[in-house]
């Protein structure tokens, strides 16, 4: 098993390469061999010496470092590593929504649980739409922008939550021109179960065209509502059980994004959920809901009214039950991560960072090089016998 030496982290699996980054998963030794598996996101090479990636690369790592909620994926640690930047981020094991939604019979979950998942990601939102700068305590605005089935996670254990804010926008930020990006396929198989990472650049429109909020398709200045929108689609694709804006070309996708004309949902959903659906997908930025607070607050109260007998640890069982061999799975691989050790030998030590580290899995490390040096062999102990003088 190869694995890579990086700063105090130690490269288990490479999960995925995106445009500007690669994915990890990782993990790094504590104090008396405490250790803790997390996600670790390195910019390319070919980007290190990039001022403009560099800029978005430290940028993402000040919003994240200001967000704390339980349904964001947490920020452990930024810095720099030889030449490459990095985040560690809160290792999640689980499944993206995409693949929970393909893996659920007939490919669809039910209402309950997707108002459920829908709810938790609002929390996460919310809380980041209100985040502030610990510093000075002023408001961030921090828009995500990239909201989508790839990025909201739910774990194994039935924990939702949102992350790659790669792409997220504060108030003071520049808007992106419109210009052409290439969209993901839907080849789940060559997607990270953590992460789905795709080539946005500076000058770029950035995010999803399936996701699009019709003002950011359209390159106009987005705000908090813009979100509010996005999650409106997956809300929309989860009741329905359809794509809402995929064609076969993504200049089609993306002038349905613009025009934001949105399907009636199926008759079996409950009115007073069609017209919650609705006002968040609202073309007007200023007709939809002013805030994922107000979004957030008309679910909840239509959640507990129509589903009053639901509890957490269902969702959580059931989610258990669609991915027992994957959590199996999971399961076993982190435990022989965990036996994975680094060879702290003088030579590694004075490896740098692109350097390859080699390890065993055994409990005590056997040395790079077999060979010892005639000075490091054992001295034989001479044994000095003293003649007894007799006594007469």
């Amino acid at each position: 098993m190869s694995v890579e030496k990086f700063g105090k982290y130690l490269l288990l699996e490479k999960l995925a390469v995106g445009g500007m980054a690669e994915i990890f998963l990782a993990k790094t030794s504590g104090s008396r061999g405490v250790e803790k598996f997390v996600v670790i996101k390195r910019i390319l090479p070919k980007y290190s010496s990039d001022p403009n990636f560099i800029e978005m690369f430290v940028e993402e790592a000040k919003l994240n470092v200001n967000l704390s909620h339980s349904n964001i994926a947490q920020i452990f640690d930024f810095g720099i590593d030889g030449s490459q930047l990095y985040i560690a981020m809160e290792h999640v094991a689980g499944k993206n929504l995409r693949q929970l939604i393909k893996q659920s019979p007939d490919s669809k979950l039910s209402i309950e649980h997707s108002l459920y998942v829908i709810i938790e990601a609002a929390k996460g939102l919310d809380c980041a739409h209100r985040s502030t700068e610990k510093s000075s305590g002023e408001l961030l605005n921090i828009v995500h922008r990239d909201i989508s089935p790839q990025n909201i996670m739910v774990s194994f254990e039935g924990e939702v939550k949102v992350i790659d804010f790669g792409i997220a926008k504060s108030g003071s930020d520049e808007l992106p021109e419109v210009t052409r990006i290439q969209e993901p396929q839907d080849d789940e198989a060559t997607k990270s179960t953590f992460h789905e990472l795709e080539a946005t650049k500076t000058g770029e429109l950035k995010g999803k065209f399936t996701y699009m909020a019709p003002e950011q398709a359209i390159g106009a200045k987005v705000d908090l509502r813009t979100d509010v929108f996005c999650l409106g689609i997956v809300l929309w694709e989860l009741l329905s059980g359809k794509r809402l804006y995929k064609c076969i070309s993504e200049i089609k996708t993306l002038e349905k994004a613009q025009a934001a004309e949105i399907p009636e949902l199926p008759e079996n959903i409950p009115q007073r959920l069609k017209e919650i659906t609705s006002k968040a997908l609202t073309k007007s930025i200023d007709e939809r809901y002013q805030s994922m607070g107000e979004f957030l607050k008309d679910l909840t109260i239509f959640f507990h009214q129509t589903y009053p007998a639901f509890l957490e640890q269902n969702f959580a069982e059931e989610i258990k039950s669609l991915f027992q061999n994957d959590i199996e799975a999971t399961s076993s691989k982190l435990v022989d991560f965990s036996k994975i050790k680094v060879l702290d030998t003088d030579k590694n030590k004075e490896e740098t960072s692109e350097d390859r580290t080699q390890v065993s899995t055994l409990s005590a490390p056997i040395p790079i090089n077999s060979q010892v040096r005639s000075s490091e062999r054992p001295r034989k102990r001479r044994v000095i016998r003293r003649k007894r003088k007799r006594v007469k």
